[in-house]
């Protein structure tokens, strides 16, 4: 009766969870689509140079290179992350006030990226202990309905309120636009922090002694010798960090491609990203469902032949109309990575050592996000942004056969075999 009894209640725990995790993402997917796709603008109004725009991208990586692992060892030492992880989302949405303020003031860019790399710390606590949170609250087996469904719902929001942001930094005036749009965003994320604080967190036992104290290159050290799971996170890492450097070296290039030489409106900017977020919300369960059948790895190769296609797509660009068009490519091969790489992320470490493993994946991450934006910049002194785009092209497919690699002939062909699509077994 009792065993009865315990299964229930960890029952309704997960679907509070799960309800938790789904307004969570609402909250911060309107916050999120009211500022990200409108940073670099703000910047270029604010007098920001290729270099300051390149540092949009550097400065946050940066933070997550120097504070990841620190946090990271510390969190490993704690049975209770949903403290630390609610701070840490009020210290990053609050920023985000700031941000619109300083527009407001026209104050300078430095200050700006100042504000950005502040907000940055307080984000990478909430971002490992969010994931740790997530992984020991949620089965295996239902991550991937879980955060399908939520990337659906984060798309389909994100869609509309990058669409209200575009038509009101149109419509009103510099900086009235900014601040009033920013103000905006960080009630959302006031929002977002209590959602958050509701989240049932299951009890976690604390590590062994012996382990709290090891270093972490020797935690690190155990994580790659594995015998089961250090192969695969040592290719996991070798994919990311080809994929990073394949997305940052045109980061910095992409905002002065659209406002410079393709002349398009804050509109017509936001617009890119809320058809991407649209094609998102389409086809998140249909990854979702395609993972059930041929596992995390298959589809997260897939995903990475579509994102080097958007990189050759982008640098062949000839019309607006033809990069609304490159986010229907965009959003189907972003649906099928956002889902994979977390699930693979995960699955590849041995749960004592899990905040290690994420955060070496994060700083990874960091150490090509402050590395490969300032090359992307220098490049541009002798390249176009179009022959940038193809070199990150080629970059990202280098990191979709790596990927294609781990998966076996019987993942590729459950992922293409259409048996059974019109049952709802995709």
């Amino acid at each position: 009766m009792q065993a009865t009894e315990t299964k229930s209640n960890l029952y309704k725990d997960l679907e509070h969870n799960y309800r938790v995790v789904l307004w969570e993402g609402s909250t911060y997917s309107v916050m999120a689509g009211l500022t990200a796709p409108f940073l670099g603008v703000l910047a270029l109004k604010m007098g920001a140079t290729p270099f300051h725009l390149s540092l949009i991208t550097a400065l946050p990586n940066l933070i997550n290179v120097l504070f990841m692992v620190p946090l990271a060892g510390y969190l490993e030492r704690q049975n209770r992350k949903l403290g630390y992880c609610v701070k840490g989302i009020f210290g990053n949405r609050i920023g985000y006030f700031f941000l619109g303020l300083l527009a407001f003031l026209g104050l300078s860019p430095n200050l700006f990226l100042l504000v950005l790399a502040v907000m940055t710390i307080p984000g990478v606590l909430a971002g490992l202990s969010y994931t740790d949170l997530v992984a020991v609250s949620f089965p295996a087996r239902e991550r991937g309905k879980v955060f399908g469904n939520k990337n659906a719902l984060v798309g389909l929001l994100t869609f509309s309120a990058t669409m209200a942001a575009g038509y009101l930094l149109d419509s009103v005036s510099y900086p009235n636009n900014y601040f009033f749009v920013f103000s905006v965003a960080t009630f959302f994320g006031l929002i977002n922090t209590y959602t958050m604080s509701r989240f049932k967190e299951p009890y976690q036992e604390k590590s062994i002694s012996r382990e709290v104290r090891e270093p972490y290159w020797q935690r690190l050290k155990k994580i790659l010798a594995h015998e089961e799971l250090g192969q695969e996170y040592k290719r996991f890492l070798t994919t990311i960090a080809l994929v990073y450097i394949g997305f940052h070296i045109p980061a910095a290039l992409w905002t002065i491609f659209y406002v410079e030489e393709m002349q398009m409106s804050q509109f017509q900017i936001g617009n890119l990203t809320a058809i991407n977020n649209a094609i998102i919300v389409l086809f998140s369960f249909y990854w979702g469902k395609k993972i059930q059948r041929s596992g995390d790895k298959a589809v997260f190769a897939v995903s990475l032949f579509g994102v080097s296609l958007v990189a050759l797509w982008a640098a062949l660009a000839q019309s607006v109309l033809s990069l609304y068009l490159l986010q229907i490519l965009g959003g189907f091969s972003m649906a099928a990575f956002n889902i994979t790489f977390f699930n693979i992320l995960i699955a590849s470490s041995e749960e004592k050592y899990r905040p290690t493993a994420v955060a070496t994946f994060h700083a990874l991450i960091g150490i090509t996000g402050v590395i490969f934006p300032a090359i992307g910049v220098w490049l541009f002194r002798f390249l176009t942004a179009r022959q940038v785009f193809l070199l990150s092209s080629s970059i990202r497919l280098i990191a979709a056969l790596v990927a294609l690699s781990s998966c076996s002939k019987e993942e590729m062909a459950n992922l293409f075999r259409r048996k059974g699509y019109f049952h709802g077994n995709f």
